[in-house]
């Protein structure tokens, strides 16, 4: 099961990304991008990794990060920066997340982390770390199945006279 969220995962981070490198526009794949990258984002561009904005080429931003939130509509994006210090995703209003789709509108964006230094890289840590809690009816199940095997053998033992 963990290897199916973990491909889950996989599949929300973005391809490609229009980056500005030496003053020129590049698409490079995401997985060159670096810290200080500066990346142009579109309606329909799958947020390649996690960033800061800081130019708005329309009059909105906006994103639909229901993926990382659970948002049911998408949340307008702006220049202005969060001062809380322990915001939560959805106060972070100048951050754009990986594997978030823009929905609406047109800007440019510092790369601030990639990888397993994202949101969802984050996500992803946490979900390696965690174990698989043994439930109550497992719990049952294996003492049956130890009960069950051990009675067999006993049974075998003594079927055969040892």
């Amino acid at each position: 099961m963990l290897k199916r969220h973990l491909r889950s995962y996989v599949a929300y981070q973005g391809d490609i990304a229009t980056v500005l490198r030496n003053g020129c526009f590049s698409i490079l794949l995401a997985t060159e991008l670096v810290p200080g990258d500066i990346v142009e984002v579109c309606v329909g561009s799958k947020i390649p990794a996690d960033m800061r904005m800081i130019e708005m080429l329309t009059g909105q931003l906006r994103v639909d990060q229901a993926i990382l939130t659970g948002e049911s509509s998408s949340v307008e994006k702006d220049l202005e920066s969060t001062i809380a210090t322990n915001a939560v995703y959805q106060d972070k209003t100048n951050t754009l997340f990986s594997g978030t789709v823009v929905v609406a509108g047109r800007a440019r964006a510092v790369v601030i982390g990639v990888g397993a230094n994202t949101a969802m890289g984050s996500i992803r840590d946490s979900m390696l770390r965690t174990d698989d809690e043994v439930t109550p009816l497992k719990k049952k199940l294996d003492e049956f199945g130890t009960f069950f095997w051990l009675r067999l053998l006993l049974e075998f033992v003594c079927s055969c006279g040892l």
